[in-house]
């Protein structure tokens, strides 16, 4: 990953923070549209929904921080990765949660998610794919 690719990642996660909410609530929307069966992976209860997307931002805040400190990020995303396959993700969840992620960012920031974004984001997200997945596969 280049300073840009981090950067452009950054700078566009940083414009959806003000629209957390909105963005969380299209983001499972995307999701469970584009493969239902991940359905039961979330929860039921709208509180426990509420938490969820709140733990989303937090973590997406978390990671996409530290992308800069690769000693950070790696000591995060392989527990990470261990913790996704305990609530039952598998290895072929992650390309819909990444294309639900992208529909997303382009439905919130328009034209303002340039295809340059897109490919920083696609970059991005296949690091924290890959590294999650070794991670869980480790445990």
């Amino acid at each position: 990953m280049t300073t840009d690719t981090i950067k452009l990642v950054q700078t566009s996660f940083e414009k959806v923070i003000p629209y957390a909410d909105r963005v969380a609530m299209v983001f499972y929307d995307q999701l469970i549209t584009m493969d239902p069966r991940l359905q039961p992976l979330l929860p039921n209860d709208p509180q426990l929904m509420n938490h969820h997307r709140a733990k989303l931002f937090e973590m997406f805040k978390e990671i996409l921080s530290s992308l800069d400190n690769f000693d950070r990020i790696l000591s995060i995303l392989p527990d990470l990765g261990k913790r996704y396959a305990a609530y039952g993700v598998l290895p072929r969840d992650y390309e819909p949660l990444g294309e639900a992620w992208m529909e997303t960012l382009y439905e919130i920031l328009g034209e303002e998610f340039t295809i340059e974004h897109r490919i920083a984001w696609e970059e991005v997200y296949e690091f924290i794919m890959s590294t999650m997945i070794t991670g869980a596969e480790t445990s």
